[in-house]
């Protein structure tokens, strides 16, 4: 945003750019979940569910982070008129 991008750029670019990263990390997380999700044995259930528990959460966590909060940085500078306030700063300046 600071480079001179719009709003929407921005967020898409820096989306883009975090996008691989947080795959990578959430896919090692996975596998490290695997043996709770198929743990046999004595208490397996309390490790199966813990498993299915962690899944899930790092799934809509990861789906907020790449997904909702690029839209919610858009909508809140939306909403204040970030990109007029910076053109109106910038003029004046000039």
């Amino acid at each position: 945003f600071d480079e001179g991008l719009s709003l929407y750029d921005a967020a898409m670019q820096a989306a883009q750019e975090r996008f691989r990263p947080i795959l990578m990390t959430v896919f090692s997380f996975i596998l490290g979940v695997l043996p709770l999700i198929t743990a046999s044995g004595a208490g397996s259930l309390a490790r199966n569910v813990m498993g299915v528990a962690l899944l899930g959460g790092i799934g809509i966590a990861t789906l907020i982070g790449v997904f909702l909060y690029p839209m919610l940085f858009v909508l809140v500078g939306r909403i204040f008129k970030y990109e007029e306030n910076r053109a109106q700063l910038q003029q004046e300046e000039a």
